[in-house]
């Protein structure tokens, strides 16, 4: 990970759908303005690999800034290495390595009307910027969201 890196802890794992699992990262007081973000951005996960040392992978906020907390959701993806050890051995109690948020997928004023579309893990990105806009803005917030099945529904 080629910019500075934190490591974070893991608050909660919350299992959302049978591959679908939210991590809620601890930011320290100390690094709120260096994690501050907005909705639709990103933060870069270091994953222990024993071949490499970190394996780093992108994952969308699915939380909303107002909602005080640092969460992202990962889809597990068949031969996904990151994602399947996010999967099988990521707890609550653990820690992550981390870089700030990151990403321009963020609304120019949230005070428009939003017209949003999203399909199965697609959706943190975007749930994130409708939970911002409903919360902060004055506009209408319509979103369309498809996926394979009701089971599937982050």
């Amino acid at each position: 990970m080629a910019t500075e890196s934190f490591v974070l802890n893991v608050l909660d794992v919350i299992e959302e759908t049978a591959d679908a699992k939210s991590i809620v990262l601890e930011v320290p007081e100390d690094l709120t303005e260096t994690f501050a973000y907005t909705a639709g951005q990103f933060l870069t996960v270091g994953v222990p690999s024993d071949q490499t040392g970190l394996v780093a992978r992108c994952y969308s906020m699915s939380s909303a800034p107002h909602e005080g907390r640092c969460q992202i959701t990962v889809k597990r993806t068949v031969d996904g290495y990151a994602s399947n050890w996010i999967h099988d051995h990521l707890k609550a109690g653990d820690t992550l390595r981390v870089l700030p948020p990151s990403g321009i997928f963020t609304p120019k004023n949230i005070g428009d009307d939003f017209l949003l579309f999203a399909g199965g893990s697609g959706i943190t990105p975007v749930i994130s910027i409708a939970r911002t806009a409903l919360h902060e803005g004055t506009g209408k917030v319509v979103l369309f969201y498809a996926n394979r099945d009701e089971q599937s529904v982050i």
